[in-house]
């Protein structure tokens, strides 16, 4: 049950990002599902090891890519497209 609140929490974390086009707070979602998901997997290891290390590699690789760092994220402000350019899609 406390893996469910967590996972909620989490879950809700990155739909606030999404919801408000914040992507820090849509990353650390990401990057937290993903730390919750490598720590799920470790108690199954046993029983399927090659399962278990591929999904492993896998959450790890998401972690990596989703890590929400502050000097990557670009403080771009979401705009209309200009006329001139509208016109030609």
């Amino acid at each position: 049950m406390e893996i469910l609140i967590t996972a909620l929490i989490i879950t809700a974390i990155s739909v606030y990002g999404a919801l408000t086009l914040k992507r820090l707070y849509f990353l650390l979602g990401y990057f937290l599902f993903s730390l919750l998901a490598i720590t799920s997997i470790m108690p199954s290891y046993e029983e399927n090891k090659y399962l278990a290390l591929t999904s492993l590699a896998l959450f790890l690789v998401l972690a990596i890519i989703s890590f929400p760092a502050k000097k990557i994220l670009p403080t771009m402000r979401l705009t209309r497209m200009p006329n001139h350019l509208s016109n030609h899609l």
